[in-house]
């Protein structure tokens, strides 16, 4: 599952404190969740790395284990020195009849009641729906964030089904009296892992170098 199929993006940060939430870098393929994961506590500097693949199942403890020491060789740290945190993602778009142009208190709520509807018909936690609204006036795009690829894709498949689309449907309707329907649910192919790996580079000698290496392998 692993190789040149990654899309890398990687910053660094100078930590005083440790921070317990993730920032939320975006990489080009795919926007990241809500989730927060807890920091470990280094105090120094810190790169997070995101690596992002289409897969079509769950990484392995073994595939994950590689990029983990393939990160503590090129940046020169011992193992403890090297999180990872693993997520699956699945994305699409959303299209809507709506009549007239939405104030953009009235898109803000929608896109909120739409995170809520999607994540209740799911049952998922809201927290893991993230709703933006797309180019087209009337098109938000999705993204929701599973412990797994295979739950991952169940959840897409139920995104289709005409019953979970009416419930969906239904209460946006309620609420958005502008809102008329839902024309399409149109998901985007595949299941993107997303790997985050949050590295101590306290004691690595050439960080910007350690980076370049790093991307380049991937």
């Amino acid at each position: 599952a692993l190789g040149d199929d990654f899309t890398v993006t990687s910053e660094i940060q100078f930590v005083t404190s440790a921070p317990t939430k993730t920032p939320s870098t975006i990489p080009s393929v795919a926007p990241t969740s809500a989730i927060p994961t807890q920091r470990p506590s280094i105090t120094g500097s810190v790169v997070f790395v995101e690596l992002t693949q289409l897969v079509t199942e769950s990484l392995t403890e073994e595939d994950v284990a590689k990029i983990v020491a393939s990160a503590e060789e090129t940046f020169g740290v011992y193992p403890e020195n090297v999180e990872a945190v693993v997520t699956y993602q699945t994305h699409g778009e959303i299209e809507f009849e709506i009549e007239g142009e939405l104030t953009p208190e009235e898109e803000e709520k929608l896109i909120s009641e739409l995170e809520i509807s999607i994540a209740e018909a799911l049952g998922i936690h809201p927290s893991n729906v993230v709703v933006t609204k797309g180019k087209e006036e009337d098109i938000f795009q999705y993204t929701i964030t599973t412990p797994t690829a295979e739950e991952a894709k169940v959840l897409q498949d139920q995104l289709q089904t005409p019953q979970i689309i009416e419930e969906i449907a239904k209460k946006i309707e309620e609420e958005n009296p502008s809102v008329t329907d839902i024309i399409e649910v149109n998901p985007t192919y595949g299941v993107y892992a997303e790997v985050e790996l949050i590295i101590d580079t306290t004691n690595t000698e050439n960080i910007e170098e350690a980076m370049t290496i790093f991307e380049d392998n991937y």
